[in-house]
């Protein structure tokens, strides 16, 4: 057998272990007549950068989001399909109207993401892994700190919302 194959191989057997290691519980709903089985996530993931406390919508900054279904525009929730297989996705985001000498820190449900340069338009994209595949609404916050530090002030706050469902 080739070298190649091998490193393929290798590389496909890692990769069935460590995805077979990811592990849910499931649990009886026991208030339940029926025998519903609630599944219980893993452990909420932690935040490189904690979500600020007393957050509210705040400065000219816009944040939108797009899926195939369309925009958050106007308080509208797009929807983005996610088949059961799928391990990795994207939304897209545009920032528009925020300070270009600071980043945009972006949380989904209130656990950092990444962070992005600012500016009069910028458009990016998020990667949905794990938990965010599952379907569920899910609220995206695009937050400017003074001195692009996420331990001081809040000068930006904006924040959209979309919906992961079921697809085939």
């Amino acid at each position: 057998m080739n070298f190649l194959k091998r490193i393929g191989i290798v590389t496909a057997v890692i990769s069935i272990i460590t995805l077979s290691g990811c592990s849910q519980s499931n649990i009886i709903n026991p208030s339940s007549n029926s025998n519903s089985i609630i599944t219980e996530l893993p452990i909420t993931k932690e935040s490189k950068y904690p979500f600020p406390t007393a957050a509210s919508l705040l400065g000219n900054g816009r944040l939108i989001i797009r899926t195939s279904s369309g925009t958050s525009e106007g308080g509208n929730i797009p929807i983005l399909f996610v088949s059961k297989d799928t391990v990795l996705t994207q939304v897209g985001i545009d920032l528009l109207n925020w300070e270009g000498n600071k980043e945009v820190f972006l949380y989904i449900d209130k656990i950092f993401i990444e962070a992005r340069q600012g500016g009069m338009r910028s458009q990016t994209s998020l990667s949905l892994v794990d938990d965010f595949l599952k379907p569920g609404i899910y609220k995206v916050s695009a937050i400017q700190f003074e001195n692009n530090d996420p331990n001081s002030k809040i000068i930006g706050y904006q924040e959209a919302i979309f919906e992961v469902k079921s697809g085939s």
